[in-house]
């Protein structure tokens, strides 16, 4: 039996709503809201990062409440992700990009382990970059490192930093029977605000196939 129409309308625009929702990016989390965290990284639930090919598919995590929490003696408690490097005899690149979602993006402070958890080296904030929209740390691997943890750096959480960033609009117009492209320059400037939450995206390449 059809829809009485005044309901059917109801009923596409509570859909509409719904969607519309859905897609409002959550807000910057700042704070952990007293959640109990771990001493040390869980290992047993690092996620597997692939073998360094050219084709190699990258491994994409959102960053959430659902997190895990790490408080690492005399620090700050702090969000993290634990990958599982690849074992391999050559060296090859790693990629950590953080992808802005809304208007917060995590700030990582990278930790490579070895197989017993241990820290070997860091990367911190100031040796990352922003490439595009994302804030990107580039690294060749060590022998010996099994583990890449990411968590969140608690002396950037809060803090706001602004971009330009950078386009090209193309228009144009018929000139007989030719098409003339215009280009057009344009900068728009957005505020960030690095949170708890995000998106982490880890890559790995051989070198060769390096950028």
């Amino acid at each position: 039996m059809p829809m009485p129409a005044p309901r059917a309308i109801m009923a596409l625009f509570a859909l509409a709503l719904m969607t519309a929702c859905a897609n409002v990016a959550p807000p910057p989390q700042l704070e952990l809201g007293g959640r109990t965290c771990e001493a040390k990284a869980y290992l047993a639930a690092a996620r597997p990062l692939p073998f360094p090919t050219k084709d190699a598919e990258p491994v994409v995590v959102d960053v959430d409440a659902a997190s895990p929490c790490l408080q690492e003696e005399g620090a700050p408690g702090s969000i993290y992700l634990v990958f599982a490097l690849p074992v391999t005899v050559e060296t090859y690149f790693i990629s950590v990009a953080s992808t802005p979602v809304g208007q917060g993006v995590f700030p990582p402070r990278i930790g490579l382990l070895d197989a017993d958890g241990a820290p070997m080296r860091e990367i911190m904030m100031s040796g990352m970059l922003f490439r595009g929209t994302d804030l990107t740390a580039e690294f060749r691997s060590h022998a010996g490192e099994r583990y890449l943890l990411v968590k969140s750096d608690k002396n950037f959480v809060g803090q706001k930093i602004s971009r330009v960033a950078v386009g090209i609009n193309q228009s144009g117009f018929m000139l007989g029977s030719a098409y003339v492209p215009i280009y057009r320059g344009t900068d728009a400037i957005s505020t960030l605000t690095y949170s708890y939450n995000g998106k982490i995206t880890v890559t790995v390449r051989p070198p060769q196939a390096a950028q």
